[in-house]
């Protein structure tokens, strides 16, 4: 038989026209050329006979010689890959839930011994609620805040779960201490914010008491989250199957979600509400923590945690963006560890021999590796010339209080205390300073092997991961209350600001970086 290449009808061998449409009938035998004439453009896909350009079916077999557009191909190819993607998550997903829970187990117990730990004064006297504060700290009192946080917080949280009635019936009992848990310390530790309130409705008019929103500047809570997703992420490193880039990402995707999760519904769990009936109108109080701002901060706190944890698992080919966030952790944890000892040895030399140092330990909460840790972020964010900001309004004053190492201190009160405290660790931040440029310095000779393109955006992700994980820390020791009342408003924050230390810490990083890597340049010339 031979097929008429224009309709693919079948005919005799001996057949010199179509007996369809009358077409001149191809007369060449199946052949498979190596080199083809300029006329024949392709081969059947069936037989493999040679074929001009112009035939739409094949004249040995008779099967459709005609190609499908190579775009149309390439649009459907897309369509399987994000379907395994989406499968590869949903089974990260189940494995990663024991390790998960780990992690929430890990900061339950750090949490628990916290509680423990601290002893709160149950003493709710005006003497207790206001101890003697060292001259130059009448009007601002920032220790206070920091002193009796916890306590703070239990009073915010009876109040909206008892009510201010039984508030008044447990003064001076212990009961006080209970109020807080390891769950509420768990979503501090993820940055959460709390809102509380009050409202009187009565049949005339709905009265606003007020509403706080506020969040604990203690960075300690920030270090025992970073620790137990850091321990849990090691040990899921083990278990974790990574080939690829795509696979590492796949993974701490799964793990954020189902981390964010579980932090989500401890934060509706703990929202509380509560309600008293005084005859001629309703008081309402509220302890709730904002949802939106749980679920996105403990996603993105995990996430990063875990890529960076991940990033140390051997076995599997690493781009350049890795590598420049497994650099970019490894330099922080530097910084953060002699920043620490730095802190240390000022807790134990210099601020010992103050009457400072008396006010601040008599609180538990901020003693030891606490206020280390308080102390050793505020110092990186003066070597990164941020600028910390003491702000007190409503009864206080109006009162703002700033220092940067450039600007020096702007305080409305003549406080010795302060003026001595600060010129006295000008000299350490300096001297920090130095030390931070010559380890970022140091770190950023890991990208020396690479190609000029890739050490170029690896210098830019080694940048933006130090900058990140700096401004986290910013946000971490940085303490807020807003109030607002229904004829006024206070509020009182100490603290940086996370968007300069994002900014400055990328570009001195970047810098340094680059700088770096002309260095090395010059000196491989010149050998």
């Amino acid at each position: 038989m031979i097929y008429c290449t224009k309709c693919g009808t079948a005919n005799l061998e001996h057949a010199i026209y179509c007996i369809e449409d009358g077409q001149p009938l191809h007369k060449s035998s199946k052949n498979i050329n190596l080199i083809r004439p300029q006329n024949y453009q392709q081969t059947c896909f069936s037989c493999g006979a040679d074929q001009e350009e112009h035939h739409q079916y094949c004249h040995v077999c008779g099967e459709s010689v005609e190609r499908v557009h190579v775009n149309e191909v390439e649009m459907k190819s897309h369509h399987p890959h994000y379907r395994k993607t989406l499968k590869e998550v949903n089974k990260s997903m189940i494995r990663v839930i024991p390790f998960v829970l780990l992690s929430i187990a890990l900061l339950i117990v750090f949490s628990s011994l916290i509680l423990n730990i601290v002893q709160n004064t149950s003493d709710r006297s005006e003497e207790a609620f206001h101890p003697e504060v060292p001259e130059g700290f009448e009007q601002v009192e920032w220790i206070y805040n920091y002193r009796y946080l916890t306590d703070s917080y239990n009073q915010m949280k009876l109040e909206a779960t008892g009510g201010l009635d039984q508030l008044d019936r447990l003064e001076g009992t212990e009961d006080i201490n209970s109020i807080l848990s390891p769950f509420d310390i768990i979503l501090f530790a993820n940055l959460s914010k709390v809102s509380v309130s009050l409202t009187d409705q009565s049949e005339q008019e709905t009265f606003h008491g007020y509403q706080t929103t506020s969040r604990p500047g203690l960075v300690f809570y920030f270090f025992l989250a970073l620790l137990s997703l850091a321990i849990a992420g090691l040990a899921y490193s083990f278990k974790a199957k990574i080939n690829n880039w795509q696979d590492w990402v796949i993974q701490a995707i799964s793990f954020s979600v189902v981390y964010s999760l579980i932090i989500f519904l401890f934060s509706l769990f703990m929202d509380s509400t509560h309600q008293i009936d005084h005859g001629h109108s309703t008081q309402v109080t509220s302890y709730i923590y904002q949802s939106f701002d749980v679920l996105l901060k403990s996603f993105l706190i995990s996430f990063l945690t875990i890529l960076s944890v991940l990033s140390f698992k051997k076995g599997w080919s690493q781009p350049f963006f890795v590598k420049g966030l497994k650099v970019s952790l490894l330099t922080v944890l530097t910084i953060v560890s002699v920043f620490m000892f730095v802190s240390w040895l000022l807790l134990t030399s210099y601020i010992k021999n103050i009457e400072l140092y008396d006010f601040l330990i008599d609180s538990s909460l901020i003693s030891g590796v606490v206020l280390v840790g308080q102390i050793a972020i505020y110092l990186i964010n003066f070597v990164f010339l941020n600028t910390i900001e003491i702000d007190t309004f409503g009864e206080l004053g109006p009162g703002k209080i700033s220092y940067q190492i450039f600007e020096k201190l702007n305080s409305p009160t003549n406080s010795e205390l302060l003026e001595k405290g600060f010129h006295f660790i000008e000299s350490f931040i300096w001297v920090l300073m130095g030390v931070t440029l010559i380890i970022i310095f140091i770190f950023s000779r890991a990208f020396k092997s690479l190609s000029n393109r890739e050490k170029w955006l690896g210098f830019v992700v080694y940048s933006s991961s130090f900058a990140i994980t700096l401004s986290a820390f910013t946000v971490a020791v940085t303490y807020f209350n807003d109030m607002n009342y229904t004829e006024d408003s206070n509020s009182f924050f100490i603290g940086f600001s996370a968007t300069h230390m994002l900014i400055v810490s990328f570009l001195i990083c970047l810098v340094i970086s680059i700088i770096g890597s002309l260095t090395l340049k010059n000196r491989r010339s010149e050998g």
